[in-house]
């Protein structure tokens, strides 16, 4: 199995787009998906900031809600700069690192979300 799924909610921006998936490539991941991008990935600004990792955008699948990008995958980590009072458990990075290989090792699609620029992810989206 590859590394995770590397998922944007409603990305704003090509070059933000573009530079995801140089750090993405720089981390040996390759899959991307986009929820409702606002930004065209396929822009000439993604494509520079992305500075060698056109594979990565090459791959990218669009999807128009979370539900569907996430729908083959077992294991969601979603990403918020906040406690959010659900009762959804809050790792720090090394222990959703540490949760992320394990899924890895049992055959497990995994998967990271994350949301807009300004506004990260809403509510809805963590709770999925």
């Amino acid at each position: 199995m590859s590394g995770p799924i590397i998922i944007l909610v409603e990305p704003k921006l090509p070059e933000n787009i573009g530079m995801c998936a140089r750090a993405m490539l720089n981390c040996g991941l390759t899959e991307m998906r986009l929820v409702n991008p606002r930004a065209d990935w396929r822009h000439e600004s993604a494509v520079a900031t992305a500075s060698g990792a056109k594979t990565v955008l090459e791959g990218i699948q669009e999807f128009d809600s979370v539900e569907q990008a996430i729908a083959d995958c077992q294991r969601v980590f979603a990403t918020t700069a906040r406690d959010r009072s659900q009762k959804i458990p809050l790792l720090d990075a090394e222990s959703a690192a540490g949760k992320m290989k394990q899924a890895a090792d049992e055959k497990q699609r995994v998967a990271v979300l994350f949301g807009t620029e300004s506004f990260g992810l809403d509510n809805e989206s963590v709770a999925r």
